[in-house]
């Protein structure tokens, strides 16, 4: 948990590789916090790949912003049919912003039923 909250205070500070060290060492332990967070810090310096595998980590286990990131990094790469997956899980545990992002999805392939009904 501290290199966690190390992490956190470090990535406010602009302090981003730093940071990423800090996360890598919980998420290492299990933090799935950390996962998504180093996620979200390796999307930001363009290493999707990276960010990808961290955000599979926290969704593995069951995380909802985990998912909802993971979703967002697949659709801006096109693959649009593994993002509605995660769109999905992030929604089924209650996630609004994912539900929005899933319909507009769906719609924008004329799945305006599916995106209505879920």
């Amino acid at each position: 948990m501290a290199a966690f909250n190390l992490g956190v205070l470090l990535a406010e500070a602009g302090r981003d590789q730093e940071a990423e060290e800090m996360y890598r060492r919980a998420a290492d332990t299990g933090d799935t916090d950390a996962a998504n967070n180093l996620g979200i810090l390796l999307t930001n310096a363009g290493r999707d790949q990276e960010a990808e595998e961290m955000y599979r980590r926290a969704t593995d286990t069951g995380h909802t912003k985990g998912a909802f990131n993971l979703g967002i990094l697949l659709t801006k790469a096109g693959r649009d049919q593994e993002a509605e997956e995660m769109y999905r899980r992030a929604t089924d545990t209650g996630h609004t912003t994912a539900a929005h992002n899933l319909g507009n999805l769906l719609g924008k392939f004329g799945r305006t039923d599916s995106a209505y009904n879920g």
